[in-house]
Parts: structure tokens; sequence; C-alpha cells
């Protein structure tokens, strides 16, 4: 409990919001057959306790398709919690949260899909309000393929299953 209490304890000065821009690399689940790709992000947060802030996190993809070669565009809004594992100037961290995921195809249908979201990082304080991380996290979500009759009717060609999307960024958090 004592560990669990120095983390979650709160004062008035844990209370700094962040920005933080993102730039990374994403891959996608194989069936959807996207090339791994420059990811871009920005995300703010406020820290709600010593050692966790909850951040609201956007991202942006323009992979191509390996099968077409048309562009696809992924964006995410994921909202999660990060926790602060040491509270010291290097800090490994855990990140944990859920949000939501929009393909925008440039040779199909486009598709958005809920997620939840899940890593860890490890952080350099640059000062008080000042911080350089790495993150390494995933994005799980349930899809089907789906097919329409000439009469619109859906035909659903498989189960749902559970895809993945793996995402490497670095940041810089900036807070005021």
């Amino acid at each position: 409990m004592v560990i669990l209490g120095s983390i979650v304890e709160a004062s008035p000065d844990d209370r700094i919001v962040s920005i933080a821009p993102t730039a990374g690399l994403r891959s996608f689940e194989p069936d959807l057959k996207l090339q791994d790709e420059l990811q871009l992000g920005a995300r703010i947060g406020i820290g709600v306790a010593r050692r966790m802030t909850i951040w609201t996190d956007f991202t942006y993809s323009n992979p191509l398709r390996k099968t077409t070669g048309k562009t696809t565009s992924v964006y995410g809004l994921h909202v999660a919690a990060q926790l602060d594992l040491t509270g010291g100037r290097v800090f490994p961290y855990l990140l944990a949260g859920a949000g939501g995921l929009l393909y925008s195809f440039g040779d199909q249908a486009s598709n958005a899909a809920g997620t939840l979201v899940g890593g860890a990082g490890v952080g350099f304080r640059a000062g008080r309000r000042t911080a350089l991380f790495m993150e390494g996290s995933g994005e799980a979500y349930r899809s089907r393929s789906v097919s329409f009759s000439y009469d619109g009717d859906p035909v659903f060609g498989r189960e749902r299953t559970t895809n993945w999307n793996k995402s490497v960024l670095l940041g810089l958090a900036v807070g005021f």
C-alpha cells in the first residue's frame, strides 16, 4: 500500500498540463497488407498524481497497400494513463488505455474500430517540466471482413478476429 500511496499521492504542483509531439514507426496487422510507415502524432496530458499522467493521443500514418500501391490514411485517437514506475530523472513507465482507429483506404471502403492500447517506455527528465521519451506500444482491435451482395445485403466472409498494430516512437513532452 505504501508504494501505491506514493504513486497516487497528488499535490497542486503535480497538475502539470503537457504537450508532446511524437514521431516513430507503425507496423500493421499482416492481413491488411499495409507497409510499415512513419507515424506522426501529438499528445496533450495532465498530471493527476505524483507519478501518473492521463494523455489524449492523436496519431496519423499514410502507408501504401502492398498489393495495389494505393495509400491508406490511418488515424488513431486514444486516452491512456501513464504510470511512472520510479519517479527518477530516468524513468521507466507503463501505458494503458482505450480509443479508436479509422482506416481510410484508397482502394476499398473505410473501416473504424475501437481499440485497447498498452505499452512501455523510458523517459529522461531534462527539467521539472520537460522530458524526452521512447516508447513501444500495441493496439488491439476486433474486426471481420465484410462484403456486400448486389442488393446491398452484408455477406460476412469470416469470423471476428483480434488484430494488432505496433508502434515505436520518440517524443518530447513540455509542461506548462
